[in-house]
């Protein structure tokens, strides 16, 4: 509907088409949304223009200004419809989905709320965020708790963190990706560095391929014994 706008209204109709699609592409891109604005502003402008000459001759023909601002919100905004409608059709598409997937989420909010696996991954999640405060404060306390350390006999339950630096290589070849050869490397680089510090000395200094690392972050921790 957007492409043919121009030509339906014979141009009269391109500015408001071009302010709409501005509307509709603002969250895409600031340029994007200014080209469509100074695209609705031009063709706005050629509307004034032809209306405010259309009746400069004395007989029933337009003006050659009037026939300018026509073809140009005819013509030339048809033109730029007609290249620029896919760019708004997805943007309305993804506006609709959008709409569509927040109508699912609350019409569902309450039965998945109850939901078993949802409240598992949530209470994991604040498991692990709670056992990082832990072991950031109070280093002590995080080594009685044995948090990371999933080789060891506990009681608390940590949402699953790995101590990268201190888990025998039989852990480290448990997470998903790793394999013994990566877990050799890790536990050479670790001894050879006095600990590792962050998911990116896995990549850079155990040669841990970045896509596994990064689908392990939420579970890793790098705890350094201080000298």
């Amino acid at each position: 509907m957007f492409a043919a706008t121009p030509w339906i209204t014979l141009g009269f109709g391109s500015a408001l088409a071009f302010g709409f699609a501005a509307l509709f592409l603002r969250g895409i891109s600031r340029r994007v949304t200014a080209v469509f604005l100074l695209s609705a502003a031009v063709y706005a402008a050629a509307l004034g223009l032809f209306l405010a000459t259309v009746d400069d001759t004395p007989d029933d023909s337009l003006s050659a200004t009037a026939t300018t601002a026509l073809m140009v919100m005819f013509i030339a905004a048809g033109i730029e419809a007609v290249s620029v409608s896919p760019l708004v059709a997805r943007a309305v598409g993804g506006r609709r989905q959008a709409h569509t997937i927040n109508k699912i989420t609350e019409e569902e909010r309450t039965d998945l709320a109850h939901d078993p696996a949802i409240r598992a991954a949530i209470e994991q999640r604040e498991r692990r965020k709670l056992a990082r405060e832990i072991l950031a404060n109070d280093r002590a306390l995080a080594k009685t708790l044995c948090i990371g350390r999933p080789d060891l006999p506990r009681d608390f339950a940590d949402g699953g963190l790995v101590d990268v630096n201190h888990v025998p290589d039989r852990v480290l070849c448990s997470l998903p990706g790793v394999d013994a050869d990566m877990a050799d490397r890790i536990v050479s680089a670790r001894e050879r560095l006095d600990g590792l510090r962050s998911p990116a000395d896995l990549v850079v200094e155990a040669d841990v391929p970045s896509d596994v690392v990064d689908a392990l972050t939420d579970v890793l921790v790098f705890p350094v014994e201080k000298s």
